[in-house]
């Protein structure tokens, strides 16, 4: 009751009271009602969270006439195939197809689990060898900080490096001029007038 009541709290499930089928008292029941998917990686050098709504990201309209996007064929393919079968006017046929759309979506979704498990260990693996090198390369525990975090991240703004870091711009920009100055990060990509 303790976590349903957190759940609740956070407008993740709605709750009701109905009639008990056996006579006694009402009963609280409580339903989803939102589809989220929560997403936890980690490892020696990981720690990610996500939580989102993934009816949200479905709708995300995606140009499939762009040659830089990779449209999923074998998506688009299940998507037409659940259209079909929502034409088919047999009840039995009906279930019967879903129930095979649904073991294909299976299938698609371990193939995914394969694929994002093979992703993070390599991530892992290149994290792991570039924390020797900042180790190697910088004494100063905000340097190596810094560095740590654009590793891992495409931000090179400042002033939300420094939010995050919790660091006074200056010092964040004396870092990034040293890391340019002494080339030991070569992606900072931001604009040296800033400094």
């Amino acid at each position: 009751m303790k976590h349903l009541k957190v759940l609740e709290d956070n407008s993740l499930v709605d709750s009701f009271e109905e009639k008990s089928t056996l006579g006694g008292p009402p009963r609280r029941s409580y339903v989803a009602n939102r589809r989220i998917s929560l997403r936890i990686d980690v490892g020696p050098n990981t720690f990610n969270t996500e939580i989102y709504d993934y009816r949200e990201i479905e709708h995300i309209v995606v140009d499939k006439s762009d040659d830089t996007v990779d449209v999923d064929k074998d998506m688009t393919k299940l998507e037409d195939e659940f259209e079909q079968i929502q034409n088919i006017e047999d009840p039995s046929v009906k279930l019967t197809k879903f129930s095979k759309t649904i073991q294909n979506v299976n299938e698609k979704l371990e193939e995914l689990k394969f694929k994002r498990s093979k992703l993070l260990s390599l991530r892992e693996a290149v994290i792991e060898e570039s924390n020797k090198i900042i180790i190697d390369l910088c004494q100063e525990y905000n340097e190596r900080k810094i560095l740590y975090y654009l590793l891992a991240n495409s931000d090179r703004d400042i002033s939300r490096i420094s939010e995050i870091m919790e660091m006074r711009e200056k010092v964040i920009k004396e870092i990034f001029k040293n890391l340019i100055d002494h080339r030991i990060f070569m992606d900072l990509n931001v604009d040296e007038d800033i400094f």
